[in-house]
């Protein structure tokens, strides 16, 4: 699953990645590779300037799988989260 979210810097968007599984008895056969690069084309055809996408630190697997792709951890940006709690907190705040 992916969608487009635009991006003022680039004045391109950026296709983002929500989902992708590959079940164990599908992996290391290329079925990864394959999705990744439809994903690719469909990032091409719509004039995207990135494709993005989170990994878990501990999946090591995963990360290796990317980075021979090509992909690059980006170490620019953090990510923030609030938790139901906190914005619902936030959300009742004065």
């Amino acid at each position: 699953m992916y969608y487009f979210v635009p991006f003022t810097y680039r004045a391109k968007p950026n296709l983002i990645i929500k989902e992708l599984y590959i079940a164990g008895r599908c992996r290391s056969r290329g079925t990864g590779r394959l999705l990744m690069k439809a994903v690719a084309k469909e990032a091409a055809q719509a004039g995207c300037g990135m494709i993005k996408w989170w990994v878990a630190k501990w999946n090591e697997r995963g990360i290796e799988f990317y980075k021979r792709l090509g992909a690059k951890i980006d170490n620019d940006w953090h990510e923030f989260q609030l938790s139901e709690n906190a914005f619902r907190d936030l959300a009742a705040s004065g």
